[in-house]
């Protein structure tokens, strides 16, 4: 009997040892999936700076200025959106840390909640930004250059 009692008690501490394991990584999980989510959209912020920045220093430098940036992507998606004339970063939010519908700016980069997404965008009403490029995890270098005008925008390409 006495051996019996030993194996139930450890049965048990072996259970109660799991469950507890098992409550503190589903209840932490909420918090370290919002933090990894916080952590990629503060990267798409200084990316997009990055990208901007070299958009801006082209724009007043003239016909045929280039920048390159290097950009390395851990998660989410890029977009140069041709016919809104942005930069856009898009990414998946389990924690939704915009909330749906909510719309913000700061430093020129607009964010906006929607259902399980957040998107980040810089938008150019006096560039043309031209090449619709698109790309995702991984580490580019990005080449910024000054086309020239035309109907009085400047024309900015971006291309890998």
């Amino acid at each position: 009997m006495k051996g019996i009692s030993v194996i139930i008690a450890s049965a048990i501490v072996i259970v109660i040892s799991i469950t507890a394991a098992y409550l503190v990584l589903n209840l932490g999980k909420p918090g370290t999936d919002r933090i990894k989510e916080m952590l990629l959209m503060q990267e798409a912020k200084d990316n997009l700076m990055s990208i901007d920045n070299a958009i801006r220093a082209v724009s007043e430098e003239g016909q045929g200025s280039t920048r390159d940036l290097r950009i390395t992507v851990t998660g989410g998606y890029y977009t140069i959106d041709i016919e809104n004339e942005a930069v856009v970063f898009s990414m998946d939010s389990f924690a939704q840390i915009i909330g749906i519908g909510v719309s913000k700016t700061e430093n020129g980069i607009n964010m906006r909640g929607e259902p399980g997404k957040v998107y980040l965008n810089l938008t150019y009403g006096n560039y043309n930004i031209t090449d619709g490029l698109e790309f995702g995890k991984g580490t580019y270098i990005l080449i910024v250059k000054n086309e020239g005008y035309a109907n009085q925008k400047q024309i900015i390409s971006i291309f890998v």
